[in-house]
This record gives C-alpha cells, sequence and structure tokens, in this order.
C-alpha cells in the first residue's frame, strides 16, 4: 500500500508540473464527504415450536432487538489524467467500506478507534475505518470514434441486475438502499472492459473480471489448484429522445465447488469431482428525465444457479438437486422544488428461492424450499445551499420475511415456522462536494 501511495503521489506530482508549463496531460480533480448522524433499529425474529406441560404442542416468537446512535461516514476523491482525446488514466480513492460508509468510533469520547479493538467479523483492526483504500485505477484508450479499452480496478457502477448478484454472492440479501452493489464492492471490480459506441445513441460494453476468492495455492494440499473463478458483464446504453435512456444487463458469474459422492450407492472409495456453477442474471434499468424538476429510475432483474445435480448413477452420498433463483424490482423517482429542495424515493421489491431436492435409488426422498422475501424504502430530503454542500433528514426501512418448509416420503408434517429481519433508521445526512 505504501508504494502504491508513493507511485500515485509522484504521478499526480509529475503531471502538476507538467500541465503548468503547458507541456503535460489534462488533470481532472473532484470528491464528496458524507457524514450522516442516524439513529438505527433493528430487529431479527423467528419461530420455534415447543410442548407445554399438557404435552400441548404451541408456536413461540423468539424476537432479538438492538437500537444505537452511530455517525456513519465516507468519502471519495477521483482525479484523472487525460493524454490527449485517447488515453487517460483515472484513480478513485474512499474510505474502506467505500459506500457502504465506516462508522465513526468515540472510545473514551476522543472520536479514535481503539487499534486493538478488533472487529471479530472480518478479523481486522477497527482502526482500518481512518486509512484509505483504493477501488478504482484503470487506464482507458480510445483509438477512434467506436471502439474503447479500459483495463485495471474498473469503476462498474451498479444497476438493479448487478445489486441482485451482489445480494446472492454476500448472502446480504436482495435490496436495492439497504445493501446494495455499490454497498457490497465499492463500484470496483478488477478487470478489462471493451466499449463500442454505435453512434450517438448506443453504447455497448463488455466487461471482463477476474472474482476467485484466491489466486494462492494450499501449500499443505497435494496437487492443489487455484480456484479461479470469472465474471462477465454485457450492457448497453439506448438513449431513446431526449428523454429516456434503456440499460440492459446480462451477467454470468463461475463458481469454483468441490463434491465427493462414491458410485455404486454409497459403496467404493469416495471421489471427488470438481464443478463450477454458473450464476447468470439479467435485467434492464431504465431511466426518465421528464423536466429539469422530475426524474424516474425504474429496474426489473432476474437470476438462476444450478449449485447441484444427481449423477447419472444415482447415489446414497451425491443424490441432491439444488437450485437457486432470483427476482429484483425497483423504482425511484426524485424531484426537485425550485432550485434548493431535492426530494428522493426509492423502494424494492426482492424475492429469492433455494430448493433441495435429495434422491436415493432414484426416488425423491426430500425437498427443502427456503423462500425470502424483500421489502426496502428509502427517503430523503437534500437542502441544497450550494452546489458544494447539502444536508437533509432520511428514513429507511427493511424489512425481510422468511419461510421454510420441508416435504418428503418419510417426513412427518410440521408447522410453517417462519423468521425475518427489520430495520428502521432516521437520520440527517450531509454532503460535501468539492
Amino acid at each position: 500500500m505504501k508504494i502504491t501511495k508513493i507511485i500515485l503521489l509522484a504521478i499526480l506530482v509529475t503531471a502538476t508540473v507538467f500541465a503548468q508549463e503547458g507541456k503535460g496531460p489534462k488533470i481532472r480533480f473532484s470528491g464528496d464527504v458524507n457524514l450522516n448522524l442516524i439513529l438505527e433499529a433493528e430487529n431479527e425474529w423467528h419461530q420455534i415450536t415447543d410442548f407445554n406441560d399438557m404435552g400441548m404442542q404451541f408456536t413461540l416468537t423468539v424476537d432479538d432487538k438492538r437500537s444505537a446512535f452511530n455517525v456513519p461516514f465516507g468519502w471519495n476523491v477521483l482525479f484523472g489524467l487525460d493524454f490527449g482525446e485517447s488515453v487517460s488514466l483515472d484513480f478513485r480513492l474512499s474510505n474502506p467500506a467505500g459506500y457502504a460508509l465506516d462508522q465513526l468510533n468515540f472510545t473514551n469520547g476522543s472520536g479514535m478507534h481503539d487499534q486493538y479493538d478488533i472487529d471479530l467479523y472480518n478479523g481486522t483492526a477497527a482502526a482500518k475505518a481512518y486509512f484509505p483504500a483504493l477501488p478504482n485505477a484503470y487506464f482507458t484508450w480510445k483509438p477512434g470514434s467506436v471502439f474503447s479499452l479500459k483495463g485495471g480496478l474498473l469503476e462498474v457502477e451498479g444497476n438493479t441486475t448487478l445489486d441482485l448478484v451482489a445480494g446472492v454472492e454476500t448472502e446480504s440479501g436482495l435490496w436495492t438502499s439497504h445493501d446494495s452493489w455499490a454497498d457490497s464492492y465499492n463500484n470496483s471490480q478488477g478487470g478489462i472492459k471493451f466499449g463500442f459506441e454505435l453512434g450517438d445513441n448506443v453504447e455497448i460494453g463488455l466487461t471482463t473480471a477476474l472474482v476467485s476468492p484466491t489466486n494462492v495455492l494450499d501449500e499443505e494440499t497435494p496437487n492443489s489448484q487455484i480456484h479461479n473463478e470469472f465474471r462477465f458483464i454485457i450492457d448497453a446504453d439506448i438513449a431513446i429522445g431526449d428523454v429516456a435512456t434503456i440499460s440492459p444487463t446480462f451477467q454470468t458469474r463461475s463458481h469454483w465447488r468441490e463434491r465427493t459422492y462414491t458410485e455404486q450407492f454409497g459403496l467404493g472409495d469416495p471421489i471427488q469431482k470438481k464443478e463450477t456453477p454458473i450464476m447468470v442474471a439479467y435485467g434492464v434499468d431504465a431511466g426518465f428525465e421528464f423536466n429539469d424538476m422530475f426524474s424516474l429510475d425504474a429496474g426489473i432483474a432476474l437470476g438462476h444457479i444450478n449449485l447441484g445435480k444427481p449423477n447419472k448413477v444415482d447415489t446414497q452420498d451425491n443424490g441432491e438437486k439444488v437450485n437457486g433463483f432470483g427476482f429484483l424490482a425497483r423504482v425511484a423517482p426524485t424531484l426537485f422544488i425550485g432550485r434548493f429542495i431535492e426530494l428522493e424515493f426509492s423502494y424494492s421489491l426482492g424475492t429469492g428461492s433455494l430448493t433441495q431436492e435429495a434422491y436415493s435409488n432414484s426416488l425423491k426422498e426430500l425437498t427443502e424450499k427456503t423462500t425470502l422475501v424483500y421489502n426496502d424504502l428509502y427517503l430523503r430530503a437534500l437542502f441544497n445551499a450550494s452546489d458544494n454542500f447539502a444536508i437533509g433528514p432520511s428514513v429507511e426501512l427493511a424489512v425481510r420475511g422468511d419461510k421454510f418448509t420441508e416435504t418428503g416420503i418419510n417426513v412427518t408434517a410440521q408447522p410453517d415456522l417462519g423468521s425475518g429481519y427489520r430495520y428502521f433508521g432516521f437520520g440527517i445526512n450531509t454532503v460535501v462536494r468539492f
């Protein structure tokens, strides 16, 4: 990280000197700072069954409630170098959590993180909240008016399709405000992107990204392999007049996994089978600019993945079929009242299901299905005191409901037990732009 900082600083200083002499590249610079004061409350609940003293079964709901006052913050610094019209470099520094925001910690009222305060969730020191991250660092080469090539830590902005993808991959849920692609991945993907401008109204992009969970060989495992996983994104922006822009997206992502099974109905030596299930997601977003006061964004996306299927020879150890499906839809109007008031609204509905089917001797013995329903509502009113400063209140409500069913040959009927999650947040948002 220190070497990266030195290189970036050297590039910036050198470019600045050349630019002042009229010999070097053109410099672009911008950024923002977000600081929120927010009261948050959440509740995770689930139902259990038990028996009373009379031996009668009953259902009980168990709640786990939490609330806190937090001060999340985030910042971005963007700078670019344009070497003529065909080559450019772009960089973005941000807080570590990026668009998900980090939390200010008031240790003994000092506002400083304790370096020994270890985050048990990811095993990193909480003091990292104050260290910069480099989510974007890429070059752009555009030799003509049609083709362009980008490479490095690309800026890949989220949309409804990618929000669905991030929710599945991180298991954070199918939200668009509560947890989105930007929150999960900070709009960052390492790879290359091919771009094509087909006239004034159509742009097509193909992004190839390396998303392997590791690129280090396991020295303790004989014949270990790097678990290479890849993501491919095809997207387009199609302008329809001056009012609408249609943006379809198609995404595929490979998942490396290994399963162990035995042939001949559980007999014989275990056999390891390497598989790469593909997650496919596709959808379309639409943006409408009706006038200077009112705009509307909307999107819809679907996704599915097949995580396993029985062998041609059914076995006791590998007779399983697993399918996942997801749906996400979003609508987000924005209203400007005069020059200073901006009202933002966003609502999304998502559903996801995971079905597991167990087979034995060519018979389906057990089917387990988990269905989750997500609702995400976000409201914000900003007072734009100037082009560089805005402040205003925000309200967020997120609700998830879970349903689990189990059917099979020897399965005793059970009550349909549910579980879920509720989140409420009210805060004051402050935005500084430069």
